[in-house]
């Protein structure tokens, strides 16, 4: 019996510190910053960017290191639980996608053109086959670990230090002025840095879409708290993060903020009044407004990467707009009123079907035009990527479209295990017809696609695996939503990983932005499981 309660009682100690291993990791990795100088032996000789010789990383070899480690420790922990404690891994479902999905990332690694970059990842990104088992690890850990639910909000919490340094470093870019000019910051980062400085996520694009994520998080916890304080911090973490995507001039985190945000009023509608809604989402929405017309006055090309991409959907077809909002409409009358689960299966079953049957289509469009090119080099056919839609397409998703496809073509070459994760620079400009060299003239380094990018470098398997995780989370959320189960954090966590799932869609993944999914998603699945 005490032998009973002292391995309860260390296994209750080993959880604790895996959540605060696992809220240091939240904190820290979005925001380490500083250079590592390495020697790159490139596979590929005519393009710069990626040929041989020294190469400087100031944003992702830290947070690959600090990704390593606290991933050895959260594993080593769990491991301890489960052999001295004794403790029994359940034989639950995610648990199996989990194992296949590692199997197919060691599998493409090892399959790979280039093996070591596929392991260990670009010098750049370092997002190789170690470090997606990091994140599966993670996620394997937090979703079979009790964490006590007096610490979720320090996971919120820990959002905090990117947004208020994030947002000084957006506003100051914005300005104009050069912060890598200064050399107390250049010195702190490691001295003798270049270039331009617009977050701690390598990317303006890493950061818009990050910040969308917080903005989604907070105003999902704003609607759902009951606590006036933390209700009012939830309020200004939304309105700054919005600050944030404004001030990083990229449409993607704009987008997702407006696909997320009639999605999170309808579920704070479903859990209270709708007076109280109506008055926080007003309060928040002319914040965000005098937020806008502040940053616009300071640069007016934050309206360019906003709002004008409502004019420019209208452009595409007048029906697109009043289509979304009789949408929301009836996704409110739904939820509030008719309750049927059902439903949103079903919903849930035709995007997906419909997202697989696009990429199915272009894929075996892309094959047909290339077999009768190959045939017949002078062959006369209207190609996909010559038809006027298309081309408007690609214009409003800033040569993302072509991207897209182009990555496509890469991914058929090798669908099941992919082409080693990482790679993709270098057979991207070895294998495509303009030798990887987008519209704009720049070569292309990423599919600029979470889901594309995993299919490419892992294969098709893996990807069904996040799908299938992404799955379970989106509709074990909507689910309780319909059931009217009242644990606010299922609905912030679950927000926060369908959010990144959004924006998914045309941002790639990097160790920065990955671990709110990871964390978020391996947080929900545990309370779903409970749950169910």
């Amino acid at each position: 019996m005490l032998d009973k309660y002292y391995k309860e009682s260390k296994a209750e100690s080993i959880n604790k510190v895996i959540a605060m291993i696992s809220i240091f990791m939240l904190f820290m990795i979005p925001i380490i910053m500083y250079k590592y100088v390495s020697v790159s032996y490139s596979p590929i000789f005519n393009a710069s960017a990626y040929s041989s010789g020294a190469k400087a990383d100031v944003f992702n070899f830290f947070k690959m290191l600090l990704l390593n480690l606290g991933t050895i420790l959260i594993l080593g922990m769990y491991i301890y639980r489960v052999v001295v404690l004794k403790e029994e891994i359940k034989s639950k479902k995610l648990n199996v996608v989990i194992i296949i999905f590692a199997i197919f990332i060691a599998m493409s690694a090892l399959l790979s053109q280039y093996p070591d970059i596929a392991l260990f990842g670009n010098y750049d990104r370092h997002e190789g086959a170690i470090t997606w088992f990091c994140y599966l690890a993670i996620f394997f850990v937090l979703y079979n670990t009790n964490i006590d639910e007096k610490y979720y909000k320090y996971f919120y919490y820990a959002l905090i230090p990117f947004i208020a340094i994030n947002l000084i470093l957006g506003i100051i870019k914005l300005t104009g002025y050069d912060i890598l000019s200064n050399s107390l910051v250049n010195n702190m980062l490691g001295g003798g840095l270049g270039g331009q400085l617009f977050t701690t996520l390598y990317h303006y694009n890493f950061g818009s879409a990050y910040a969308s994520i917080i903005f989604s998080v907070s105003f999902m916890y704003m609607l759902l708290e009951n606590d006036t304080k933390i209700k009012v911090l939830s309020l200004i973490m939304s309105v700054l993060s919005f600050a944030i995507l404004l001030t990083m001039i990229s449409a993607g985190g704009f987008v997702t903020a407006l696909f997320m945000l009639p999605i999170i009023i309808v579920i704070g509608i479903r859990f209270t009044n709708v007076k109280e809604v109506a008055i926080w989402s007003i309060a928040a929405i002319v914040l965000d407004a005098i937020v806008y017309v502040i940053l616009n006055n300071i640069n007016p090309v934050v309206y360019d990467e906003s709002f004008s991409l409502i004019a420019k959907i209208n452009d595409i077809s007048g029906l697109i707009i009043p289509g979304i909002v009789i949408v929301f409409v009836a996704l409110v009358f739904m939820m509030k009123f008719v309750n049927r689960k059902i439903v949103f299966n079903v919903i849930l079953g035709v995007v997906t079907i419909s997202i697989f049957a696009g990429s199915i289509f272009i894929s075996s469009s892309i094959e047909k035009e290339k077999k009768i090119l190959a045939q017949d080099p002078n062959a006369d056919i209207v190609r996909m990527k010559d038809s006027a839609m298309y081309q408007k397409l690609n214009t409003m998703s800033t040569d993302r479209l072509n991207i897209w496809v182009k990555s496509i073509d890469l991914i058929n070459d090798n669908p099941i295990f992919g082409n080693g994760l990482d790679t993709y620079p270098y057979v991207m400009v070895q294998k495509d017809e303009d030798s990887g060299i987008s519209t704009f003239g720049e070569y292309i380094d990423k599919p600029h696609n979470w889901y594309l990018s995993l299919a490419y470098g892992s294969g098709i398997i893996a990807l069904l695996g996040l799908v299938a995780i992404i799955i379970y989370i989106t509709k074990g959320t909507f689910d309780k939503v319909s059931d009217k189960v009242d644990n606010k954090y299922i609905y912030i966590f679950g927000i926060g990983t369908i959010a990144y799932a959004v924006q998914g869609f045309y941002n790639d993944s990097i160790i920065g932005t990955a671990m709110i999914f990871w964390i978020f998603a391996g947080i929900s699945a545990n309370m779903l499981s409970k749950e169910n």
